[in-house]
């Protein structure tokens, strides 16, 4: 094997240092020494703690029955004999890091080139993912092991609450933080494909979406359409750039449509890849995506595994892009005379987002509709309580108590 994926040496230097210092520390994981004599004192270290001296470390070798395997008494002393200097352990420590990962990355490389000769392209394409996704963690991974990298995320809370909070990463001020979640459900034709393009044109122009006269700073936004066709949407998307431009010039290359009235389906790599390529070409701050039925195809599998798999590529989007996320669902059918407001198919859309937004017709015009809930807010925004059709834009954000103060002078959105 070559030389960069084992590091023998290094191996010895390490365990002889940490049994002639019992207080060292070095991250590492048993699993990052190529030597299985190696990693079995290595266990065997990690479990003595601060007494791991030679023979505290020999009787649990000897407990486990592994004294043996290892080369017995006289290994534990020649490992310490090996040792140039106890002060170098870091630099032991890496190298043998350094072996473990390049012995990963073949691995997976050697994964990836079996999968080529898996007969099914999307049987290929999905395990294909997966191997991808675990290289991508291994380079951008640190070079730490398996103890000591995720007890740095553990804080005191007391600390932690006292510390400053940072502001808010709003995409739109007031209503949405990047990261966040939306569902909009609503009856057929009540507007939530209307309203989806509403926000995305206002925050790509630079306008709040509840008060267009209020400017904002504008971000990009991605529009994906997974039903109506290229004419349809012109059409009835057209007069959102008139409205746009009656506050100023139309912002270029800052609102992005992507039409596929086929759907796709984000259970499948394919489909997974092209939606990744489009958001990358975009890099919006903001998607607009609807609607879910149409990209979360179950193919005769139960409503639950199709929602999972769905929200799991969806989750990988926001994480990879840092954008929030803005979709359309649709309702259950009337049962008794009653039109229940809530995903259909599969409890999870309804767990899922942040908001779950419900527009209900308020009124035989259907000119109001009623802003609810089908599930609680995980935080404290500034959604209506109604939207009214509008002049100029398709719909007016009403309160019951009037506009908050926040959305008249465009202040009050401070830190967390």
């Amino acid at each position: 094997m070559s030389e960069y994926l084992q590091a023998d040496e290094a191996e010895a230097a390490v365990l002889g240092a940490m049994l002639i210092d019992p207080t060292l520390r070095l991250d590492l994981s048993v699993t990052d020494f190529y030597r299985p004599a190696n990693a079995l004192v290595y266990s065997a270290i990690r479990e003595a703690g601060d007494q791991a001296d030679q023979l505290v470390v020999l009787e649990i070798l000897r407990s486990r029955g592994d004294l043996t395997r290892v080369g017995g008494a006289v290994h534990l002393f020649e490992l310490q004999q090996s040792v140039p200097s106890v002060g170098n352990a870091g630099y032991y420590a890496e190298r043998v890091r350094a072996a473990a990962k390049r012995r990963r990355l073949l691995e997976l490389a050697t994964r990836l080139r079996d999968v080529c000769h898996t007969p099914d392209l999307d049987t290929a394409l999905d395990k294909g993912a997966e191997i991808v996704v675990a290289l991508s963690l291994e380079v951008d991974g640190s070079l730490g092991g398996d103890g000591n990298d995720v007890t740095r995320e553990v804080v005191e809370l007391g600390s932690f609450v006292d510390e400053p909070s940072s502001p808010f990463d709003w995409v739109i001020p007031g209503l949405l933080e990047r990261m966040d979640r939306v569902i909009v459900v609503a009856t057929e034709g009540a507007g939530k494909s209307t309203w989806a393009r509403h926000v995305a044109v206002t925050l790509g122009q630079g306008l709040h979406p509840l008060n267009p006269m209020l400017k904002i700073p504008p971000k990009r936004t991605l529009i994906v359409d997974l039903e109506n066709p290229p004419a349809n949407i012109r059409r009835k998307a057209r007069h959102l750039k008139t409205a746009a431009e009656t506050h100023g010039s139309w912002v270029e290359e800052s609102v992005y449509l992507w039409a596929r009235p086929g759907g796709v389906n984000l259970r499948k790599q394919a489909d997974r890849d092209l939606l990744n390529r489009v958001v990358g070409f975009v890099n919006p701050a903001l998607i607009c995506l609807g609607p879910i039925y149409k990209a979360a195809l179950g193919g005769g599998d139960k409503g639950e595994q199709v929602a999972l798999e769905t929200t799991s590529a969806l989750d990988d989007v926001r994480a990879r892009f840092g954008c929030a996320l803005w979709l359309e669902h649709h309702a259950p059918m009337a049962q008794g005379g009653h039109r229940e407001l809530r995903p259909i198919e599969s409890g999870v859309w309804s767990r899922w987002p942040e908001f779950g937004i419900a527009l209900r017709k308020d009124g035989e015009s259907g000119r109001r509709l009623k802003v609810e809930r089908f599930r609680g807010d995980r935080d404290e925004r500034c959604w209506p309580d109604y939207l009214e059709r509008g002049q100029n834009w398709p719909f007016e954000a009403v309160w019951q108590d009037g506009m908050p103060g926040s959305l008249h002078d465009g202040q009050g959105w401070g830190a967390a």
